[in-house]
C-alpha cells in the first residue's frame, strides 16, 4: 500500500485581535519612547547652545573682568568710573556714592558704602578687593 502523506494545509495567519488594554499599553509605549526622543533632541539642543553661548562670554570675559579688577579709589573716582568697576553698582547708584561723599566727606572705610541707599553689605563684599581709599 501507498502511504499517502499528509501535507500539512496551510492556515491563513490571523493576526491576534488585540484586546484595547494591549493596544492601550502599546500606544503608551509608542507615545513613551517618542517623548524620550524629543526630550534627548531638546537636550542634545540645548547642549549645543549652551556650548555656543558659553564661548561667546568666554570670548567677552576677559575685556568684562579687566574693568572689574582694576582697583578703583571711591574717595576721587566719578560716578562713571564707580559704575564701570564695581560690581552690582549701576550709574545711578555710582552718583548717589558721589552725592554721598561730597555731603560727608571722603570714605574711611570701604564699609561706610552701606551708608548710601541701595548699597548693601553683600555689594561691598563682593568689591572689596577693587576698593581702594586712597591713591
Amino acid at each position: 500500500m501507498q502511504q499517502l502523506t499528509q501535507q500539512p494545509t496551510q492556515q491563513p495567519t490571523q493576526q491576534r485581535p488585540q484586546s484595547s488594554l494591549g493596544q492601550s499599553r502599546l500606544k503608551q509605549h509608542r507615545q513613551k519612547k517618542s517623548i524620550l526622543h524629543w526630550f534627548s533632541s531638546l537636550a542634545a539642543g540645548a547642549l549645543c547652545l549652551l556650548a555656543l553661548g558659553s564661548a561667546s562670554v568666554m570670548a567677552n570675559l576677559p575685556e568684562a573682568e579687566a574693568d572689574a579688577l582694576v582697583p578703583v579709589n571711591i574717595n576721587t573716582a566719578s560716578a562713571e568710573v564707580l559704575a564701570e568697576r564695581l560690581v552690582g553698582i549701576g550709574l545711578s547708584r555710582a552718583q548717589a556714592i558721589v552725592a554721598y561723599r561730597d555731603a560727608n566727606g571722603n570714605f574711611q572705610d570701604a564699609y561706610e558704602l552701606v551708608a548710601v541707599r541701595g548699597v548693601g553689605e553683600a555689594t561691598v563684599a563682593n568689591n572689596e578687593a577693587v576698593i581702594r581709599l586712597r591713591d
